[in-house]
C-alpha cells in the first residue's frame, strides 16, 4: 500500500497496546515483514481501597485490573489472597496471574457471552469480587445478573489520552473500545486504512463511531490479532 505516491516496502500496522519485544503480536508480525508500533492510548492511574470483601471468587477482565488490585495490597501491606479461586477473563490476564504466581482456577475465552456462560458453570451462586476500572463495562456481571453475588472494587482509573502521536498506517487493529474513542477523536481514517477489532464491544464501538472492520480476532488474543493482520495479507 502506498501514501503520497511513495512505495512503502513493508505494511504498517498500528495495535493500541503497548508491546513488549517478547510480544507474540509483535514476533509473529516482525517476522513476516511487517513494520509494527504498539502503544496503548489510555492512561491508568490505580485507585486506592482501604478494604476488600470476602468472596469466593476474584474475577479479573484484564492484566490490569490484576496489577493494580496487586498494587493496592501491597499499599495496604497485605499478602495476596489464599483462600478465594482466581478467575481470568482471557489468557493475556491468566498469563499476567501465572507469571505473578498466582494459579487461575478458570480461564475465559475472552468474549463476553462465552466467558460468562462458562463461568456460570463454575461459579453460580458463589460470591464474585470483580476488581476493575472505574469505566468498566462490567459485561460479564451484566451478562450474570443475579446469578452470582458480584461485588465491585474499583482498582484503576481509565481514560483516554489527551495527546497522541501515531504516524499514518496501513492497518488499525484496535483492543477496546476506549482504545477507539482516543484514536477517533485525533484521527480520521483513511480510505487506505483496514480496520482489525479484538472482539465484539470494541467492533460495536466501531459502528458506533460508523466504521466497518475487515477482520475481528477469533478469541481476544494478541496471537489470534497476530493472524487476522497475516490473513489480510494474504487475501
Amino acid at each position: 500500500m502506498c501514501y503520497g505516491g511513495m512505495k512503502k516496502n513493508k505494511t504498517r500496522v498500528f495495535i493500541s497496546r503497548t508491546l513488549d519485544q517478547d510480544s507474540p503480536f509483535l514476533q509473529l508480525l516482525q517476522n513476516q515483514n511487517y513494520e509494527v508500533i504498539g502503544q496503548s492510548l489510555i492512561a491508568f492511574e490505580g485507585v486506592s481501597f482501604s478494604q476488600w470483601p470476602d468472596c469466593d471468587w476474584l474475577f479479573f477482565y484484564s492484566a490490569n485490573a490484576a496489577y493494580f488490585f496487586d498494587l493496592g495490597l501491597q499499599a495496604l501491606g497485605q499478602p495476596w489472597p489464599g483462600k478465594q479461586k482466581l478467575a481470568a477473563m482471557g489468557q493475556g490476564t491468566a498469563k499476567w496471574l501465572l507469571d505473578h504466581h498466582h494459579p487461575v482456577d478458570f480461564v475465559g475465552m475472552g468474549k463476553p457471552a462465552d466467558t460468562a456462560k462458562a463461568f456460570l458453570q463454575v461459579a453460580k451462586g458463589q460470591r464474585v469480587l470483580f476488581p476493575r476500572a472505574r469505566f468498566s463495562k462490567r459485561s460479564i456481571q451484566q451478562l450474570l445478573g443475579d446469578q452470582i453475588e458480584g461485588i465491585d472494587l474499583i482498582v484503576y482509573h481509565n481514560a483516554p489520552k489527551k495527546e497522541l502521536s501515531i504516524p499514518l498506517v496501513d492497518i488499525l487493529v484496535f483492543t477496546s473500545p476506549m482504545n477507539v474513542q482516543a484514536y477517533f477523536q485525533h484521527y480520521p481514517k483513511s480510505e487506505k486504512q483496514q480496520i482489525i477489532s479484538i472482539g465484539a464491544t470494541t467492533t460495536a464501538a466501531l459502528s458506533t463511531v460508523g466504521l466497518s472492520i475487515a477482520a475481528e480476532a477469533e478469541i481476544a488474543t494478541v496471537q489470534s490479532l497476530a493472524k487476522a493482520v497475516l490473513a489480510l495479507g494474504a487475501r
